[in-house]
């Protein structure tokens, strides 16, 4: 009796099984992506950023990723450039109201002198702080304020964290 494999040199046999499991992962990736399809705060989710290198001054990039009708999860990533390279990174999950959010003292941010908003509009996200609260453990002088452009709508899973490893939204927030 013949064996499926039996009919394919052992490479081979690799290379299939290896196709069937991309194929299988792949289906589950685009199933969950049409669910977040379904999701009203899909239109907000991608990457913005402002600035091009550090070395020519400011950068910030936002990640957002629509967790349910209401509520977003999103990491933002902050540099100040020459000479100092003060950086800031937070993240956490945002409770969306007519297309603005509020951040302040919370589970990811524990200093009530950082408040911030975030409105989206189009492919654009201002942040801006509110009534002078900066101080949110960021590094000298890196402040969140900024117009924020939407370079990529692709909803990404993961961001990489402060140490260089991709972490899950899901999982890496805690939620």
């Amino acid at each position: 009796m013949l064996s499926f494999k039996s009919l394919f040199p052992s490479n081979c046999f690799i290379i299939l099984l290896l196709l069937a499991n991309y194929l299988s992962l792949n289906a589950c990736y685009f199933r969950e992506n049409k669910q977040l399809k379904k999701l009203k705060t899909h239109a907000f989710g991608g990457l913005y950023s402002y600035g091009t290198i550090a070395q020519k001054g400011r950068v910030g990039c936002l990640t957002v990723y629509p967790e349910t009708d209401t509520t977003l999860l999103f990491t933002l990533d902050l540099n100040i450039g020459e000479p100092a390279y003060n950086n800031g990174f937070t993240g956490g999950r945002l409770k969306l109201v007519n297309n603005q959010a509020m951040v302040s003292d919370s589970s990811f941010i524990s200093n009530t002198n950082c408040q911030w908003t975030i409105v989206f509009n189009n492919d654009t996200a201002i942040l801006k702080t509110i009534n002078e609260r900066t101080n949110c453990g960021f590094g000298a002088r890196v402040f969140v304020d900024g117009k924020y452009i939407r370079k990529n709508k692709k909803i990404s899973h993961y961001f990489i964290n402060p140490e260089n490893e991709k972490t899950y939204f899901k999982k890496g927030l805690g939620y």
